[in-house]
């Protein structure tokens, strides 16, 4: 200790002016935090525009206003950085640093505008009208999770669906049914417990097993690192499918929770696409990259049909794609038929080859599927008509 102080002592003669302001905003930093000046408050606190949607009966648009910077709660909540993704323990959600802090509507026909009366303090994602225009889904953070609401467009009047909270570790926790009166929804599957704790001794080394092949990988952020690791991204990512009523707030739970890259309504609300995350996970791959099981299922939960089990995608190309079929999509408006993409080159973007990609559709689920066109460059996506015509 004294030699500490002795070398502190050298330095202070020569700088004697530098310390004193040193202590100086030391001792002023135990008032709190400091605001900069007024101009360059107004600055920054300036709202952002604001994000817009059309009803579906093209009458009203809606304004989603975001806070243009995070308050210091917002800053301050913690990260967990788990397979690629970045989730809010607290939300069970993606971690964001802004959110809906308002919504309004606004008539086209005449450019009145109206405030949705929403909860306080407000931070909202996910606005998502009804299909027949008459309400808005979103979900509020709280320190005790995700909540679900829903707005009456005619009065702005809104009101929390149930007392259980969404997963949002998917992203989107809700989508409308095409009814309008039932919300496909991710929940925090019911008497989960607290998450995983971190051993204090580790229960064996980490193991990697090599094929021997060639793989060459890009660099990726937020990989799991141990089964620690993944314990914890299980615990946050295991979700319970249930259909909300929303006119009660009632939940009628689709099958058994489990861990979903994504889950799709078909345009005539009688069969749901799943894609389900499986084992083995890996330590080299974010979770895009996870085996995965693609399949029909009925609204109860009950498969349909099986369209893939993909296995796990360490070794696409850098640049390229999964081999098979990828990018299943409901064809909207058709009742219940699908498309999706197969790669003509193996997935390699270095292959020179004619075609990329070709489409395959499948007009029903009892039906075969056939190939309707292919593509020169890397299919990204298509918009369907009124009609179903491509």
């Amino acid at each position: 200790m004294r030699s500490t102080r002795n070398f502190l002592t050298a330095w202070v003669c020569p700088i004697g002016v530098l310390l004193s302001a040193s202590v100086g905003v030391s001792a002023q930093s135990t008032d709190g935090y400091r605001m900069p000046p007024e101009e360059i408050v107004r600055i920054l606190d300036h709202p952002p525009t604001p994000s817009v949607s059309v009803s579906p009966d093209g009458k009203h648009l809606l304004l989603s206003q975001r806070s243009s910077m995070p308050s210091i709660e917002e800053v301050a909540q913690p990260i967990l950085r788990l397979a690629g993704r970045r989730f809010n323990p607290v939300t069970n959600s993606l971690s964001t640093r802004t959110s809906i802090v308002g919504l309004s509507k606004v008539r086209v026909a005449d450019g009145v505008k109206q405030d949705f009366q929403i909860p306080e303090p407000a931070r909202l994602s996910s606005p998502l009208w009804s299909p027949d225009s008459r309400a808005i889904a979103f979900a509020h953070a709280t320190d005790q999770g995700l909540e679900l609401w829903v707005a009456d467009a005619a009065t702005t009047a809104s009101r929390r669906l149930g007392d259980y909270h969404l997963n949002g570790s998917a992203g989107i926790a809700c989508r409308w049914a095409p009814d309008s009166r039932h919300l496909l929804c991710s929940l925090i599957p019911s008497g989960r417990g607290n998450p995983p704790q971190e051993p204090g001794v580790p229960s064996g080394p980490v193991i990697q097993q090599t094929s021997g092949r060639n793989a060459p990988v890009r660099t990726y952020q937020d990989l799991l690192q141990d089964e620690h690791d993944v314990a914890l991204w299980k615990y946050y990512r295991t979700a319970q499918l249930a259909w909300v009523d929303v006119s009660d707030g009632s939940t009628d739970n689709i099958g058994q929770p489990a861990i979903y890259a994504s889950v799709s309504i078909s345009p005539d609300g009688k069969y749901l696409l799943s894609s389900r995350i499986a084992e083995p996970f890996s330590y080299l791959v974010p979770e895009s990259r996870f085996p995965r099981v693609v399949e029909v299922l009925s609204r109860s939960g009950q498969r349909v049909k099986e369209l893939l089990r993909q296995p796990l995608g360490d070794e696409i190309p850098i640049g390229g794609v999964a081999t098979g079929p990828r990018s299943h999509q409901w064809v909207d408006p058709r009742d219940s038929s699908l498309i999706w993409v197969e790669a003509l080159d193996n997935g390699d973007p270095r292959k020179e080859t004619e075609h990329r990609d070709r489409l395959i559709l499948l007009d029903s689920l009892d039906g075969e599927p056939r190939e309707i066109a292919r593509t020169t460059a890397r299919f990204s996506g298509a918009s369907w008509g009124e009609d179903g015509s491509a």
